[in-house]
């Protein structure tokens, strides 16, 4: 994932262009996370994959649109309204919850989860600074732009370590799943489909018995009728 600089000179020639268009990008944002968090939990690696790539794309190009509004503040001096700290805030906490339905955490979790916190505290450090600089008497634009291109460096960093914490637990999870699959298969049949409350209700059990005392009473049947038209054959066939 590139991190070259994309966040100066953003081409917006209204404060309510770049709102809108951050409003698009993070509905997108939103959505193909959506998407991907319901893929995720089949048991398609390359279905994974594709959605996962999808939502990183569209995170990027949240990312330029966050990065729009604010040198579009910067430009027409409009940062005290700005709402570019509520939308980082919700961008950095996002996926902080882990694979749900995992039955083991990877051995390495709480190493990626120091990770992620310190790549979101090198967001804050970042957007602190940018703060820090726009907000000042003197507005000097080198020290914006600068500003501006640190926080989208850390922006991209966190989106990119958050792709790969879930790339693992992607990962992982398919593992499980085709674990399951095929020690299903090797079970026995009675071990793959055990006893449900159902199955042991009273009820349950009795019309099974009939079943059962009916269908044994048809094979004696049966096996009498069979003997005795066998006999009776034999009978006619006796010269």
């Amino acid at each position: 994932m590139s991190t070259g600089s994309v966040l100066l000179d953003r081409p917006a020639a209204t404060y309510r262009e770049a709102e809108q268009a951050g409003h698009e990008a993070r509905e997108q944002f939103k959505q193909r996370f959506r998407s991907y968090g319901r893929i995720r939990l089949g048991s398609k690696e390359r279905d994974s994959d594709r959605a996962r790539a999808e939502w990183s794309l569209a995170g990027v190009v949240y990312i330029h649109a966050l990065a729009t509004i604010g040198a579009t503040e910067d430009r027409l001096n409009t940062a005290w309204r700005s709402k570019l700290r509520h939308l980082i805030t919700e961008f950095a906490c996002t996926s902080r919850s882990p694979l749900p339905e995992s039955n083991a955490a990877p051995a390495s979790a709480d190493a990626e989860t120091d990770d992620l916190a310190k790549v979101r505290q090198g967001v804050w450090a970042c957007w602190d600074t940018y703060h820090h600089v726009r907000a000042s008497p003197g507005r000097d634009q080198l020290g914006m732009d600068d500003a501006r291109r640190q926080l989208e460096h850390a922006l991209l960093e966190l989106l990119q370590a958050v792709v790969a914490v879930m790339a693992g637990q992607d990962k992982q999870h398919i593992t499980e799943v085709r674990n399951r699959q095929d020690l299903g298969m090797a079970l026995h049949s009675s071990d793959a489909f055990p006893a449900t409350a159902w199955t042991s209700h009273v009820g349950y059990k009795t019309r099974e018995r009939a079943r059962r005392d009916a269908l044994e009473r048809d094979k004696h049947r049966y096996d009498r009728l069979t003997t005795s038209h066998l006999s009776k054959l034999g009978q006619t066939q006796t010269p």
